[in-house]
């Protein structure tokens, strides 16, 4: 009798690696931050193999600003925005940091697809994200919810917050910042002046100027030369009838001043075109020192 030919049996697959779980949301932070205020400690990942924290960027000026989403449509103008400025914002001394929930896969997808040039952190513990009061509520097309709030703090070398910003519009925020960030920026002192050139200055302010005080030679100085008395002068003295016989030219009147060009009235101001209606209701809030 032939033998049965008994099944292959089949391996069972690989069962793929889940992603690790996502921390439950969290309800919203009770944290108000002013300026003044000392920078709540954080420690996060970044998606070029680094971390940074607070520790690690002692003594140096940073922008800490949080957005919602990688790839969404307001977050990524934000983020290319504070790319374009980024060597502005370097030559000031502030280092540019992007936080979000998203993890250092979606970073790194993000910044590829848009070439960005920022560092952009993983609070996916939201960590960050509570400490700084950015996560708490906000409304989402006239609903109240709870997420990340879009805003962003500069802080100082020494670990305070010297500007705080609650962002309703993504578009230009970064150029806002780093024109306030300039405008904080003292003046730098005029150079003091060489000493050298300070003495010949002062000695020439002080030499004498020598004055001319030599008399004039007489023979330079011509005398008046006497003038013979006219005939016809000698005449008309002697006959003044002859003189009042003609009447004296009568002045013409002068041309009448016309009247001066009324001023024409000012145009009047166009009206502004009106900002299209930011992300949110209320207009961006700004603090700084």
């Amino acid at each position: 009798m032939a033998k049965k030919k008994t099944a292959a049996k089949k391996k069972p697959a690989a069962k793929k690696k889940a992603a690790p779980a996502k921390p439950a949301k969290p309800a919203a932070s009770d944290v108000t931050l002013a300026v003044g205020d000392k920078a709540p400690a954080f420690d996060l990942p970044a998606d070029d193999g680094q971390r940074y924290s607070t520790s690690s960027l002692a003594g140096q000026r940073f922008v800490l600003y949080f957005y919602p989403r990688d790839n969404t449509s307001g977050c990524t103008t934000e983020a290319q925005e504070f790319t374009q400025l980024a060597s502005e914002f370097e030559a000031l001394g502030a280092t540019i940091l992007g936080v979000s929930t998203d993890s250092l896969e979606s970073h790194a997808k993000f910044r590829e697809k848009h070439a960005l040039g920022v560092v952009l952190l993983s609070d996916a513990d939201y960590e960050a994200s509570l400490a700084y009061g950015a996560w708490g509520e906000k409304s989402l097309y006239g609903k109240p919810v709870v997420g990340m709030i879009r805003s962003t703090f500069v802080v100082g070398p020494d670990g305070t917050i010297e500007s705080k910003y609650v962002v309703r519009r993504a578009a230009g925020h970064a150029a806002a910042v780093l024109a306030d960030l300039r405008a904080s920026e003292p003046e730098p002192d005029e150079p003091e002046p060489d000493e050298s050139e300070a003495i010949e200055a002062s000695a020439s302010e002080s030499a004498p100027v020598e004055a001319d005080t030599a008399a004039p030679d007489a023979t330079d100085v011509e005398a008046p030369a006497e003038s013979d008395p006219d005939e016809s002068d000698s005449e008309d003295a002697a006959s003044p009838a002859a003189v009042e016989d003609e009447p004296a030219d009568e002045d013409e009147p002068a041309d009448e001043d016309e009247p001066a060009d009324e001023d024409e009235p000012a145009d009047e101001d166009e009206p502004a075109n009106a900002d299209e209606p930011a992300d949110a209701d209320e207009p961006t809030t700004a603090e700084s020192v």
